[in-house]
C-alpha cells in the first residue's frame, strides 16, 4: 500500500497546480492523467525562463530563494557515493514515449535500493544540454532516471553523455527515439521500441557517482531531492544527438550556486539594488520645484552638500538670521526689488534692507511642475539648483 508523510502530503497539494509537464510528471506529486499530456506553463527562455520562474506561480518561490538548487557544477568537493546502489529495471518491448513540451519522456517501471530505501522508478527524461557540469565541463545530453520512495522522497539517477568519435552510441537511446517522428509536436505520445538497460545499469552499479542533495531542475524547484550522477558519459553518435535535440531544441536550466549557498538570482536582485556599481540603482528622483517651496515657506534655511558626483544630500535648517548677500550673477535683471524674502520662524515678516514690515503669507498656485509660490523669487545662489536632483531613498 502507498503511503505518505504528513509534510510530504502537504508539499504535494502546495505543488500540484504548479507541477504541469515537470521533472515531478508521473510521481506522487503529480499523477498522470491517462491519454492527457499537460503543455508546460514554463520554459527555457525569455519572461518565463529560469530567470522568472518563480513569478510564474507562488508555489515557485524556491527557484529563486532556495539554498540547494539545481543543477549545480559537480566539484571534486562534492563527494562520491559511499555504496553502490542496486538498480533494477526489466527490460521491455515497448514503452509510452511523450513528448511533454518541455522534455521527452518514458514513462516505466523500475526499482533503485540505496542506503537502506527502496525507491520506484517512474519515469526517465531527457535534457540538452546536459544541466550538471562535471568539473565545469558541459556534455550534450543528460538523462534523469526519477524514483520516489514510499515516503515520498526523490531520488535522480543523472547520465551524461558524450558525442563519440567512432560512432559509437548507446542502444538505449536509439530504441528510445526509434518512432522520434511521431512525437514531433508537444502533448503528442507515441510507443519507443525494445529497450534494453544492460549498459546502463552496469555503468551506474560499478562507477563513481556524484551524491548531494538539490532540488528539481523544473519548477517548481522543489528541494530535498537527491542526485546520484554519473562520473564517466556514456556514448552517443551524432546522428541520434541530433535527433532528440531538433525535437527538444533547449532545455536546460542555468547553473545554481554551491549547495547552502545564496540562490543566483538573490545575488543578482542584491546586486541590482546598488549593491554592485550602478550608482543610481538606489537613488530617487526629486521635484526641486517642490522643495524650492516648502522652503520658502519654512522660514528656514537650505543646506545642501554634494557628498558624490551623483549624490546630493539636502536638509532645512532653523534660521539663523543671517542671509547671504547672492552674487551679481545669481540676481535676475528682471526682478523685482520689492518682492519679501521670509528670514524669521513662520511670522510673515519681510526684511527688505534694515526694515521689517508684516505682509500676508503668500498663497500657492498649481502649476504642472508642482507647487510654486507667486512671484519670480530666486533663493540664495547656494540654494539654486536644476530642476531635478538626485537624494538617497
Amino acid at each position: 500500500m502507498f503511503s505518505i508523510s504528513p509534510a510530504n502530503f502537504l508539499i504535494a497539494v502546495s505543488f500540484l497546480a504548479s507541477a504541469r509537464a515537470t521533472c515531478l510528471h508521473n510521481t506522487y506529486l503529480m499523477r498522470r492523467e491517462e491519454g492527457k499530456i499537460p503543455l508546460p506553463t514554463f520554459s527555457y527562455s525569455g519572461s518565463t525562463g529560469p530567470v522568472n520562474w518563480a513569478g510564474l506561480n507562488e508555489n515557485n518561490t524556491a527557484c529563486a530563494t532556495g539554498s540547494t538548487q539545481s543543477p549545480i557544477v559537480l566539484t571534486d568537493a562534492i563527494p562520491f557515493a559511499t555504496t553502490q546502489p542496486k538498480w533494477h529495471i526489466e527490460n521491455v518491448h515497448e514503452a509510452e514515449f511523450e513528448n511533454l513540451g518541455s522534455t521527452l519522456e518514458v514513462i516505466l517501471e523500475g526499482n533503485l535500493d540505496f542506503e537502506g530505501t527502496v525507491y520506484n522508478l517512474k519515469q526517465f527524461h531527457m535534457h540538452t544540454p546536459s544541466e550538471h557540469r562535471i568539473r565545469d565541463e558541459y556534455y550534450p545530453l543528460e538523462v534523469h532516471f526519477v524514483h520516489v520512495s514510499d515516503a515520498g522522497d526523490i531520488t535522480v539517477v543523472g547520465i551524461p553523455f558524450e558525442l563519440s568519435e567512432d560512432g559509437k552510441t548507446t542502444a538505449l537511446l536509439t530504441e528510445t527515439i526509434k518512432n522520434l517522428a511521431d512525437v514531433v509536436e508537444p502533448a503528442t505520445a507515441t510507443k519507443t521500441g525494445p529497450l534494453d538497460f544492460s549498459e546502463v545499469l552496469a555503468a551506474v552499479s560499478h562507477q563513481n557517482l556524484f551524491q548531494y542533495k538539490g532540488s528539481l531542475t523544473t519548477p517548481p524547484c522543489k528541494e530535498g531531492v537527491q542526485f546520484l550522477i554519473l562520473e564517466a558519459p556514456l556514448p552517443i553518435d551524432v546522428k541520434t544527438y541530433n535527433a532528440i535535440k531538433k525535437v527538444m531544441k533547449f532545455n536546460s536550466r542555468f547553473t545554481q550556486n554551491t549547495p547552502g549557498e545564496a540562490n543566483v538570482i538573490e545575488l543578482a536582485q542584491h546586486q541590482a539594488g546598488g549593491a554592485g556599481n550602478n550608482e543610481t540603482a538606489d537613488a530617487t528622483i526629486v521635484n526641486v520645484d517642490e522643495l524650492m517651496a516648502a522652503f520658502l515657506s519654512s522660514g528656514k534655511k537650505m543646506k545642501y552638500q554634494t557628498v558624490t558626483k551623483t549624490e546630493t544630500t539636502v536638509e532645512l535648517v532653523e534660521d539663523d538670521g543671517e542671509v547671504p548677500e547672492p552674487t551679481p550673477t545669481d540676481v535676475p535683471t528682471d526682478i523685482p526689488t520689492d518682492v519679501p524674502v521670509p528670514t524669521d520662524g513662520g511670522e510673515n515678516s519681510t526684511s527688505v534692507g534694515e526694515e521689517t514690515t508684516s505682509t500676508e503669507a503668500p498663497a500657492e498656485t498649481e502649476t504642472d511642475g508642482g507647487m510654486h509660490a507667486p512671484g519670480p523669487v530666486t533663493p540664495p545662489a547656494h540654494a539654486r539648483r536644476s530642476n531635478m536632483a538626485r537624494r538617497r531613498a
